[in-house]
């Protein structure tokens, strides 16, 4: 009996040891294989983590391409000649090359001239337009092209293409390119934060090496394929990436001999590939930790059996911390990269507003003095449509900002009240001109019983609408626009108001509709690459109508045409219906005549701005309130004039070189005499929170450019002293109004006098025949005669200095400075027409910087001779005295260098 308990003892120990080993076996093997899986995604993380920062970083280089290219189309820049689009591309290349990554930016036409940012002329040896991907591919798709990575054959550094065709309205201008250093994707790759005796490499889409740290792969022209290389283990690698695994963990015995586990995850834009490969033994100390846990556990279980389930739990739960560590880790890089993303879209979207609101800021000024001054009919109708295209242009720009406010979720939706009437003759100025162009039929079904005035966000109501109109004509190449405009229903002082636009276009494929709302997404690529866009207009779309509660509604019949809707509650604030949509346009069309709002000829202000046109325009948007004004064109400057006026308010612009608007309104306050006066900020920054922001550094309010002639006035009327401002009354106005415009007729006849005495035919063929092209040289003063002679003034009136430095640098050998001046000489004389001492002041120029001594001198006596030829004629012919000396004129800032 005895035995028998003892031999089932044994038996139901055995059974229980036996058990319990297996299971913990059976249990160790499962997490040896999970935790194994689980360290292979951690490094896949880790191959994507990278390739997301390399992707954000060529994301950033390629925005600004893409904005410049849409630039150049919407400025006609291109096409202004060759000194003012090769400065706007050095001015450009200068702005974004702050940290040294862009080697050059350049503009290659279809007939393969080029034009480049560093000054490099193109011999015409290579076809641009024809051999080089860069271009043959961006003209083709239309879309951004990156091309594989090269050794520069100058600077002895990588460097890869980013380019970008530019399209007018459906005609092919040329392609955008620029050279970018891989010198920050290399140090990305080399300082990547791999384990002991693990490294990171990276390989374009055809898997040639761009880094890698084995010697093997350096190249001195184009990357070697990862294959080629003698003893390459990376043939598995290559397979698995081709069969879509690319994530999937390959373990290769390394050209080292070491083992090892290599991941790799693709680059969104480029297509480039970042590989991780990782020594075998890292993983095994992970997986021997675990094994000893194990050992650990099967002990304790068969003195106590009690304890596995216990200890089998910890190490369950142990799992489930390395399980969450890894969620955290991972969406700690997911934020990590799009803060970065975010913040450099951010610095990028405040700058480029700044530079492109400036040039606005004059346009706009300009024209409102024309709107204030003018007496003649046609001009006002014109100048008026210049403020609605100049309005409708920065609400444009200021679109571009929407895209981020969105996604960073700062947008809101102000309600204003607003006219009906005048959204509707938005629309139809702002797309009829298109529709025209392409022989489009646009029709406006409006509904009369529509009340006369509504409450809400009329300009973002306007953006969806102009975006649905625009896509139509877009995508229509004959047939029907119509923008239909009608009531749905009212109640509690609401109406909900029906939108939709109808085409007879292109239509959409049923496979494209889920891409329709997707950021820059464009439908039908290789169809539509000839038609411009960036592919966020309906995305933008889609989220404003999601703010203001509705959404959009698309029917759509591929070769047939669509139709896009929408609904929109808007409260009522004058039921008056507007009847006749068109008779009810008129009336928001009507010319509204300036009129100053007060006078302070008493008030003395101080203008600080470092653009002189920005002055100007402040100036004469001022001129008839009578206040004094002194200006600056710098903070130092500014600094001195208040240190000796007690002035009254202080207009001060923020971004200027050297010492910002800041520091230079903290330097006035502390002086004493202007502590007090009340300082406003001039500032391009409509980034949300910037009013504060600027309030925080010591100023007492915000004006944003472009300059608003209506909010400058009501500025200065809250600031001013009371006791020097003087409201304008009603009558006083219209007396005056009828004396000014007695004085502007005046003006304007003798101005026409002037212009007919100045019309002589036979002073230009004088100058024809020492070398002048008058068309060309009127091309750059946009035909304006009075203009172009005050050019060839200043053209005369600095020849005397030009030609003696030219002299001086000649006859002492110094290349680099005549360099300078020979290439003054060839911007102007190209600037007046002089076409042929132009191309030879290029091509002096360029010796000159190649230190070709021989070409200098064979060019420069002929140079001499011609540009003292030239200046004769001018002065002979014009009646330009070699002492008179040229004002200093504000348009001159603007002509090509």
């Amino acid at each position: 009996m005895k035995s028998f308990r003892t031999k089932m003892t044994i038996m139901i120990v055995a059974v229980v040891l036996g058990s319990t080993i297996l299971l913990s076996l059976i249990s160790y093997e499962r997490a040896r294989k999970t935790l194994v899986s689980q360290l292979e995604d951690n490094y896949s993380v880790a191959a994507q983590k990278y390739s997301l920062e390399l992707s954000s970083w060529v994301s950033n280089n390629a925005t600004i391409i893409d904005t410049m290219a849409a630039e150049i189309a919407v400025n006609d820049i291109s096409t202004k000649g060759y000194d003012e689009f090769h400065d706007y591309l050095k001015r450009s290349n200068d702005l974004l090359n702050k940290n040294g990554y862009v080697y050059d930016v350049y503009f290659t036409y279809p007939d393969n001239f080029m034009v480049c940012a560093s000054d490099f002329l193109a011999d015409g040896s290579v076809d641009f337009v024809n051999e080089r991907e860069w271009y043959t591919t961006s003209a083709l798709t239309g879309e951004l092209f990156f091309s594989t990575p090269y050794l520069d054959s100058d600077t002895k550094k990588p460097v890869f293409t980013i380019s970008k065709a530019v399209y007018k309205d459906g005609e092919l201008l040329g392609v955008l390119a620029a050279d970018i250093f891989v010198d920050v994707l290399v140090d990305m790759i080399n300082n990547a934060d791999v384990a002991d005796n693990s490294y990171a490499f990276l390989m374009d889409e055809n898997f040639n090496v761009i880094v890698h740290p084995n010697d093997d792969y350096y190249y001195e022209d184009k990357p070697i394929y990862i294959l080629d290389v003698p003893g390459a283990p990376y043939s598995d690698v290559v397979n698995a990436i081709k069969s879509g695994q690319c994530d999937n963990m390959v373990f290769v015995t390394d050209y080292d001999n070491v083992t090892r586990g290599i991941v790799s995850a693709q680059m969104t834009n480029t297509k480039w590939y970042v590989g991780i490969a990782t020594d075998r033994s890292q993983l095994g100390k992970e997986v021997n930790t675990l094994m000893r846990g194990f050992i650990i556990a099967t002990i304790v279980a068969i003195s106590i059996g009690a304890g596995v389930a216990i200890i089998f739990a910890r190490v369950i739960d142990i799992y489930s911390k390395k399980e969450q560590e890894y969620k955290q880790q991972v969406l700690k890089l997911e934020k990590q990269a799009a803060d970065e993303a975010s913040e450099a879209k951010s610095r990028f979207l405040a700058d480029m507003s700044h530079e492109i609101r400036t040039p606005i800021n004059a346009i706009l000024g300009m024209n409102e003095m024309i709107l204030r001054e003018s007496e003649d009919e046609d001009i006002l109708g014109y100048s008026q449509n210049i403020k609605q295209s100049g309005n409708t242009l920065l609400q444009l720009i200021n679109g571009i900002l929407d895209f981020s406010k969105i996604e960073d979720g700062k947008m809101e939706i102000v309600p204003v009240r607003y006219k009906t009437a005048s959204l509707i003759s938005y629309y139809q100025f702002s797309i009829s001109g298109r529709a025209q162009a392409k022989n489009l039929k646009l029709v406006f079904d409006i509904d009369p019983n529509l009340p006369t005035e509504l409450m809400g966000d009329d300009t973002r109501i306007n953006q969806v609408v102009i975006n649905l109109l625009t896509n139509a004509v877009k995508y229509t190449e004959k047939g029907t626009i119509t923008l239909t405009i009608k009531e749905k229903e009212r109640k509690d002082g609401n109406i909900n108001i029906f939108f939709a636009v109808n085409d007879t276009g292109i239509g959409i494929k049923s496979e494209d509709m889920a891409k329709l709302f997707e950021s820059f997404e464009r439908l039908d690529v290789i169809r539509n690459r000839n038609i411009e866009g960036t592919g966020l207009g309906m995305t933008i779309s889609g989220k404003l109508l999601d703010l203001m509660g509705s959404k959009t509604n698309v029917e759509s019949v591929y070769g047939e045409g669509s139709t896009f809707s929408f609904e929109l509650w808007q409260k009522i604030e004058n039921e008056k219906p507007i009847g006749d949509y068109k008779k009810a346009i008129e009336r928001a069309e009507e010319v509204e005549v300036y009129k100053e709002s007060f006078r302070a000829p008493d008030a003395r202000i101080l203008v600080v701005d470092d653009t002189k046109m920005n002055i100007f325009v402040v100036e004469n948007l001022l001129r008839k309130t009578k206040v004094q004004i002194d200006t600056a064109l710098n903070g130092p400057e500014s600094i001195k004039l208040a240190a000796s006026t007690k002035y009254d308010l202080i207009l001060m612009d923020q971004r200027m070189p050297g010492m910002d608007g800041t520091e230079a309104l903290r330097r006035i306050k502390e002086d004493g005499l202007n502590t007090c006066t009340p300082a406003i900020c001039l500032t391009a920054d409509v980034i949300r929170g910037a009013k504060e922001r600027y309030i925080s550094l010591g100023f007492d309010d915000y004006l944003t450019k472009p300059v608003e002639g209506e909010l400058l006035e009501s500025m200065l009327r809250t600031y001013l002293p009371k006791d020097k401002v003087e409201i304008v009354d009603d009558d006083e106005f219209e007396n005056t109004a009828n004396s000014d415009s007695e004085k502007q007729k005046s003006n304007n006849n003798a101005k026409n006098s002037e212009n007919n005495n100045n019309s002589n035919d036979s002073l230009w063929d004088e100058l024809s025949k020492a070398g002048i092209n008058k068309t060309d040289g009127m091309r750059f003063c946009g035909n304006d005669e009075d203009m172009y002679r005050s050019i060839l003034e200043a053209y005369v009136s600095e020849s005397k200095e030009k030609s003696e430095n030219l002299k001086t640098t000649f006859a002492s050998k110094d290349l680099k400075n005549y360099e300078i001046y020979v290439h003054s000489l060839k911007s102007t004389s190209k600037t007046i027409g002089a076409t042929e001492l132009f191309s030879l002041a290029a091509e002096s120029e360029a010796a000159a910087k190649e230190k070709d001594e021989e070409t200098v001198e064979k060019n420069h006596e002929t140079i001499m001779n011609m540009y003292s030829k030239i200046v004769e004629a001018i002065k002979k012919n014009l009646n330009f005295g070699e002492d008179e000396k040229n004002d200093e004129d504000e348009i001159l800032e603007f002509l090509p260098e």
